[in-house]
């Protein structure tokens, strides 16, 4: 088995993961709820809203701040939603698991011994 097929191996059984599937699964549960949906959309246009402001040659500081905090609250509404707690949760956990075994390769790429870098 070459370099690459076993670099396939390992894509496979981190697809496989059960921390991969349970992100993929509460993913698609937030992809599906309305609630969040909205809760994007309406972060987005106030997201817009504030680069709008902020790029006009007569911007209104106050309203600026205004829409600032409208923004905030919508995120936090949004970042308090159950389904995006665990889902934001499991997706750090995954990355923390990426994180290490992309460590765990450059360092082998570096020369150290597979089985005792971490």
């Amino acid at each position: 088995m070459d370099i690459i097929e076993n670099t396939r191996e390992l894509g496979n059984n981190i697809q496989n993961n059960e921390l991969y599937i349970k992100m993929q699964m509460l993913e698609r549960a937030c992809e599906e709820d309305e609630t969040i949906q909205n809760l994007i959309g309406e972060l987005n246009l106030k997201r817009m809203a504030v680069h709008n402001e902020a790029q006009k040659d007569d911007r209104d500081e106050d309203k600026i701040v205004a829409l600032t905090e409208e923004h905030q609250a919508i995120l936090e509404k949004l970042l308090a939603n159950e389904k995006m707690k665990q889902y934001n949760a499991v997706k750090e956990e995954f990355e923390k698991m990426m994180k290490r075994v992309n460590g765990i390769l450059s360092k082998c790429a570096d020369g150290e011994d597979p089985y005792e870098c971490d």
